[in-house]
């Protein structure tokens, strides 16, 4: 009888799934979801024939405990013209929604808002 070695098989990368929100003020912008490997990056960008809208790229990785860090770059241009442009790193908890507040509130203008919400996708 012969014996072949086996070799140890490596765990699929985790994926993630990453639902985001994006509103301009009170004005929801768009919804997108991805599924995302760890470490790679994720980009979209929703934005209006004159340019308002958002760009957002993320990376997604194991963070400590069971929670996901996430670095992120996001510009937007608000409808009324003002652009902002920001890079925040957060630690999420799976399946809990984090939410980056950014830009100026006027009383005409109000802030641009993202919220993110990370869970390990089924395969």
């Amino acid at each position: 009888m012969a014996t072949v070695p086996v070799h140890a098989v490596e765990p699929a990368a985790t994926v993630y799934s990453v639902s985001i929100r994006l509103h301009d003020g009170d004005r929801l912008v768009g919804e997108p979801r991805l599924k995302v490997h760890a470490g790679a990056t994720a980009q979209v960008e929703i934005r209006d024939a004159e340019g308002h809208g958002f760009s957002v790229s993320l990376v997604a990785r194991p963070g400590p405990d069971a929670d996901v860090s996430v670095s992120s770059s996001i510009d937007a241009t608000s409808i009324t013209g003002f652009r902002q442009a920001i890079h925040p790193k957060l630690i999420v908890k799976p399946g809990q929604e984090a939410a980056i507040a950014f830009g100026q509130d006027t009383g005409t203008q109000k802030p641009f808002r993202v919220d993110i919400t990370v869970e390990q996708a089924a395969l």
